[in-house]
């Protein structure tokens, strides 16, 4: 029951955060970070920039959002990264 309650919670926060109408436009505190990922052949949504930041940085990891929002990219980065070093 608590865990469900946790991830409703951080649910309703990254909706909050991240479901805005202009999702591309990266908050200041993230506009750094996203250099780290300019390499990618893609350019990552605010969410996956704080996911990824996270993961590069050690952090543990929740992610809830919605299907397509980029979740499993965080995944094969995660493992690839973690692999690499």
């Amino acid at each position: 029951m608590m865990v469900m309650m946790a991830c409703t919670i951080i649910a309703v926060v990254l909706q909050a955060k991240y479901m805005a109408e202009d999702v591309e436009v990266l908050p200041d505190s993230l506009q750094t970070a996203a250099k780290n990922f300019t390499s990618l052949p893609f350019t990552p949504n605010a969410f996956q920039v704080e996911m990824l930041e996270g993961i590069r940085t050690g952090k543990s990891i929740v992610a809830c959002a919605p299907t397509s929002y980029g979740k499993s990219f965080g995944v094969y980065y995660a493992a690839a990264y973690t692999t690499a070093c």
